[in-house]
């Protein structure tokens, strides 16, 4: 049966690039690159999924940078669909990033042009920034 799986994701920006992480290989899309986020925990809304894991999985509380909710964005897989809460966080100023070693195994700043020029990410990035790079790059 075909799932539909509901989450929240995020581009960290600093500047004019956002974070990507390496995901472990045992994970969903394992070994490829994507971005921070998550599925909600039973009664937690998307914002409040996102800003735990953010906190969870790069140690960014988000009380100190700009929030903004980029809409609801379908990507489809061949064994599941996921309904994507899509945020952008702008940093207030530059952070030490620290990935959670127990779910990436590297973190990187890439501008938009870049990113979608490369075959080792999430398929699901690759639907974002076909429908929202330039909506990001002029953020």
């Amino acid at each position: 049966m075909h799932q539909n799986i509901e989450a929240a994701i995020a581009f960290v920006f600093n500047k004019d690039q956002f974070l990507i992480l390496k995901r472990m290989s045992w994970q969903f899309a394992g070994s490829t690159w994507g971005l921070v986020g998550g599925k909600p925990e039973a009664g937690e809304s998307p914002e409040a999924a996102l800003r735990r894991e953010l906190l969870e999985e790069i140690g960014v509380d988000t009380d100190e940078h700009r929030v903004v909710e980029l809409g609801v964005h379908l990507l489809h897989y061949p064994e599941r669909d996921w309904n994507v809460a899509v945020y952008r966080v702008e940093l207030s100023q530059e952070i030490n990033i620290q990935p959670n070693a127990e779910e990436f195994v590297a973190v990187e700043w890439i501008n938009v042009d870049d990113c979608m020029k490369r075959e080792d990410t999430m398929e699901g990035l690759q639907q974002l920034l076909s429908t929202l790079g330039e909506t990001l790059k002029s953020a």
